[in-house]
């Protein structure tokens, strides 16, 4: 029988790991959450960690809470994205909303230490919030922004070479264009995705002659591109 605990009392020993945490006491603040996350996974029931996480993330991500002085949100710690994990995997699992896109939220952009091999990837798991019947707005920005980095990162080292196929380029653009005739999108995005389309396009013909360079080619077809700095050294 696990023992019961409200969010409130969970909330405020996080932010007595915070508070250590910010007078520099990192080594007590780990040590201090380390102890009360092993009572936590020990002692609360499975229903009653869920329904505390759940309003966690509820708050944590999308209600943007718990804010530190340089960015939206605070950074999660190894102990908590254990908790977080955990229990995002078994919704998941249960295909749940909007706990599939908070999988993402958290683990997405950075190297899940939790992960084990064959788990399934946060990209896979975006493109399953996304199918979802209760996808809302922030899946679709996500999932639209995902395919916007896809293309940024592929033309990262023009003019030297690309780092995506042609064929990689084409889906990724049937995807985004699937996205903008099922769901609304920002005008921004969509006018950062156009410009991408073109410099892809601009970047194949260019490829095929050469006879410019690839700047100038930007240039003359009125499309602001600068070329990043490369630094070579010989060893």
């Amino acid at each position: 029988m696990g023992k019961w605990m409200n969010y409130e009392e969970f909330i405020t020993e996080i932010k007595k790991y915070w508070d250590l945490y910010d007078k520099g006491l990192k080594k007590q603040a780990n040590s201090f959450l380390f102890k009360f996350t092993a009572v936590f996974k020990r002692d609360v029931s499975e229903m009653d960690a869920d329904r505390i996480l759940f309003r966690f993330c509820q708050e944590y991500i999308d209600e943007l809470k718990f804010p530190d002085d340089r960015l939206e949100r605070r950074h999660l710690p190894f102990q908590i994205t254990e908790l977080l994990n955990s229990y995002l995997k078994r919704e998941c699992a249960k295909n749940k909303m909007p706990q599939l896109r908070w999988m993402f939220e958290i683990f997405g952009y950075c190297y899940n230490p939790h992960n084990t091999e064959g788990s399934e990837g946060p990209y896979q798991i975006l493109e399953r919030a996304y199918v979802h019947p209760q996808c809302d707005p922030k899946t679709v920005e996500l999932y639209f922004k995902e395919q916007l980095h896809f293309l940024w990162w592929g033309q990262h080292h023009f003019s030297e070479y690309c780092l995506i196929t042609r064929t990689q380029f084409e889906h990724i653009v049937q995807t985004a264009n699937k996205i903008l005739l099922e769901k609304p999108v920002k005008d921004s995005l969509v006018e950062e995705f156009h410009y991408y389309v073109k410099l892809y396009q601009l970047y194949f013909e260019w490829e095929r002659e050469k006879e410019k360079t690839f700047s100038e080619v930007c240039r003359i077809n009125g499309l602001n591109f600068r070329e990043a700095v490369a630094y070579y050294y010989s060893i």
